[in-house]
């Protein structure tokens, strides 16, 4: 899942995204006001998706489940093939798959990269539930 951390003193924002095992995999920190504030995630993201609440409520920060577009999966998937039947496919699957898919497509090209061979279509990706291989 995604999640975007806000607070009440500064503008700032704060994307953590977590794998399906739950391990945080992904910041980004947008409009911080100094270097300590843009620091903060980084020593203080919870490492674990379980931890997400505690962490930031202690901390009086607001937090919520982002969604994952379509869209930002076809940017960051890649591989530009079938994007009309990609799609019609996404919007059939429940939102938890899209977090999972989403964030597993940087582990999957990694892999295909070590081993050499190409990255399947993203529809195939999406049908074979690529992300299960991961876990």
């Amino acid at each position: 899942m995604r999640y975007l951390i806000t607070g009440t003193k500064s503008p700032g924002r704060v994307i953590l995204g977590y794998d399906g095992n739950g391990l945080l995999c992904e910041v980004q920190v947008e409009d911080m006001p100094s270097d300590a504030a843009q620091e903060w995630p980084f020593r203080n993201a919870p490492l674990r998706e379980q931890d997400v609440q505690a962490v930031f409520r202690a901390a009086h920060l607001k937090f919520q489940v982002l969604k994952v577009t379509f869209d930002e999966f076809w940017r960051k998937y890649g591989v530009k093939e079938g994007k009309k039947e990609t799609m019609a496919f996404w919007e059939r699957m429940p939102e938890a798959k899209h977090q999972l898919a989403f964030s597993y497509v940087d582990s999957y090209r990694a892999k295909c990269n070590r081993e050499g061979i190409r990255m399947q279509y993203p529809a195939s990706y999406l049908r074979a539930e690529r992300w299960i291989d991961h876990t």
